[in-house]
């Protein structure tokens, strides 16, 4: 988003431009009618989520967070989001922003980064936007994904991901690029 000041002074034109980063992201905040403060907010935080058994298996960390009780709704600056799996092994999301709509639905947005820990090798996937439900360990995205690995990368529109499975889906237009060494 830019936003150009124009100042003028003993003839001569100052152009002053303004640029603010703001990743290209899905913004609900007008549509939910949020009040101008949120009735809370944090900064540099860290949120422990439990299982049934009483065992950490979702960590939420970021920059800061502004919290909406009354819409259910925060915004989350520089998020990193960690899913413990069923084999134990992690699944963690950063992006420059999220909204979290509930317990149960976040919106990930701008530049998101996950990386898969896997048995034996790892894998990374970049997208602009990624719907989150870590109460199921699930995700989705309509948008463009590029998932590397050590010896292929994989492109895509659109996935879906289901953690404690290690289930990949990928949707349309996929092309996959093999390493060969």
């Amino acid at each position: 988003m830019k936003n150009i000041l124009l100042m003028a002074g003993s003839g001569v034109i100052a152009v002053l431009a303004i640029y603010l980063i703001s990743p290209d992201t899905t913004s609900n905040e007008s549509a939910l009618n949020l009040d101008k403060k949120p009735e809370f907010f944090m900064t540099d935080f860290t949120a422990y989520y439990t299982d049934k058994n009483g065992r950490i298996d979702k960590k939420v960390t970021g920059d800061k967070i502004d919290i909406y009780d009354k819409k259910d709704y925060s915004f989350i600056r520089s998020p990193t989001v960690t899913l413990t799996k069923k084999d134990g092994f992690k699944f963690v999301l950063q992006a420059a922003n999220a909204q979290k709509f509930s317990e149960d639905k976040i919106l990930l947005s701008g530049d998101v980064f996950a990386t898969n820990y896997l048995s034996g090798f790892t894998e990374t996937m970049r997208t602009p936007e990624i719907w989150l439900y870590p109460h199921i360990k699930y995700a989705e995205t309509d948008k463009k994904v590029s998932i590397s690995r050590a010896t292929s990368t994989t492109r895509s529109t659109g996935a879906k991901f289901h953690f404690n499975i290690n289930k990949l889906e990928l949707l349309s237009d996929t092309t996959t690029i093999f390493n060969i060494e």
